[in-house]
């Protein structure tokens, strides 16, 4: 394994003039976000609010030895202009891991539920968010993107909709090669596949692919910075991201590499940890100015959970539930959560974090199967409540574009939170783990 590490500096060019600008307003509230500012914390939002001076961010990725990272860091660190730095994460599609649920009663969970609809005729997650097929709210305003293993552009799913496909793995092929951004693409726009309605906005005409896993891949959060900036070039209403930061790896390395002592990987971990945090929230400054530029409609940002959590106690340990991890805890992301049926009702899934913004369906669900043209299979965890969430949003773009008052990300973000509710939820839910609520079709708030 190599010894170098891409290493990225975030800086913003107008950062000096909004220090100095908080710095001439009077009272104790504006000296405090000025003191805040100060220490590069990251997100510029607050400081350009007080001030009305936009941040002018740039992002700059470096190679660097193990041996350099620190003097670097030291160096940049003393730069007036630098708003966040640190090594890019490894990052990893969230998708449950089969081969790490011996003995784990959330597998058998899963089991359970993906039987259960693989047996029936339609898909129960669109029934549950209203989003049966409407000739009024399909889609067909939306541009919509992920940002996963790519797609199998010949899928029936996938007929008639313009495919941009782009590769940021580095192979220079944007096709899937492991189903996992097939399935999840097709579970927020997919056509019907042999009668069955798989896809929540199936109108979609313009379908946004951005590759970033592949087998034998590092991805890191490099690459998904990368996809991000792409898809907002092309355009798209909604990006949907079943991705997560891959923590236990970054700390393996860290021990190989460096040579640190666990306690110490440890350490270095949390730090680059929230350095990510701050890169993503400096990203979401940049996806806040083009949803502030009247010339722009801006873009809804919906990202997975993480299937981090254990709901269910195994061989005696205790049960367990962690918050979302980023990209989805950053600044502009809805977080989703993972709902299963419950009998009648719907529970949080024994794996899905907590502390999120909605719920969707995410266990056992069926869409499009890569390697055949009109295959289906059954997938969990909180990748596929994500699409669900980012179908919905495509929706809600028909329903604002058609509505009166401005057409914006934020108005759609609105209207869908709004949209959420709490009677399908089983007794005790809480805020904690069920967010807003799980959301619903326009077509189903009549």
């Amino acid at each position: 394994m190599a010894d170098t590490f891409k290493y990225f500096v975030v800086k913003d060019s107008n950062r000096a003039q909004r220090l100095k600008a908080l710095s001439q307003q009077s009272g104790a509230f504006a000296g405090i976000e000025a003191a805040r500012a100060d220490t590069r914390a990251g997100s510029t939002r607050a400081s350009s609010e007080l001030t009305g001076i936009p941040p002018e961010l740039s992002f700059n990725t470096h190679e660097l030895s193990a041996d350099d990272i620190e003097g670097f860091s030291k160096d940049q660190a003393q730069e007036p202009d630098t708003e966040a730095q640190g090594i890019y994460l490894p990052v990893a599609p969230v998708l449950f891991d089969a081969l790490q649920a011996i003995d784990d009663p959330v597998w058998d969970e899963i089991v359970a539920d993906e039987t259960a609809a693989s047996a029936e005729s339609d898909n129960w997650g669109i029934k549950e968010l209203y989003a049966q097929k409407s000739a009024e709210f399909d889609g067909s305003s939306a541009s919509v993107a992920i940002i996963d293993s790519g797609i199998d552009k010949d899928h029936q799913a996938f007929a008639g909709a313009t495919r941009i496909l782009e590769d940021f793995t580095g192979l220079g092929d944007p096709s899937d090669s492991s189903g996992h951004g097939t399935h999840c693409l097709a579970t927020i726009a997919g056509r019907g596949v042999g009668g069955r309605q798989i896809g929540v906005a199936p109108g979609v005409q313009r379908l946004i692919s951005a590759r970033v896993f592949a087998k034998d891949v590092q991805t890191d959060t490099d690459m998904v910075l990368r996809a991000l900036d792409w898809c907002l070039e092309q355009q798209a209403d909604v990006i949907s991201m079943s991705l997560g930061f891959d923590l236990v790896n970054f700390m393996t390395r860290l021990e190989t590499v460096f040579g640190m002592p666990r306690q110490a990987a440890f350490a270095r971990c949390l730090l680059d940890f929230q350095n990510n945090i701050r890169l993503f929230d400096a990203f979401s400054t940049k996806l806040a100015a083009h949803q502030a530029d009247p010339k722009k409609q801006g873009t809804v940002v919906v990202a997975a959970a993480g299937n981090g959590s254990r709901r269910l106690s195994a061989r005696g340990q205790h049960a367990y539930a962690i918050p979302a991890t980023p990209p989805a805890s950053a600044l502009q992301s809805i977080a989703v959560g993972s709902l299963r049926r419950v009998g009648g009702k719907l529970g949080v899934a024994g794996y899905s974090n907590g502390m999120v913004s909605l719920m969707g369906p995410g266990s056992g669900i069926v869409s499009a199967s890569w390697g055949s043209e009109s295959g289906l299979t059954t997938m969990s965890g909180t990748s596929m409540a994500c699409p669900h969430v980012a179908g919905l949003a495509a929706l809600w773009w028909d329903a604002v574009r058609r509505g009166p008052g401005k057409k914006a990300a934020e108005l759609v973000k609105a209207r869908l939170i709004g949209s959420a509710r709490y009677d399908r939820f089983v007794e005790g839910a809480t805020e904690a783990d069920y967010g807003f609520g799980l959301p619903r079709a326009p077509q189903g708030m009549a």
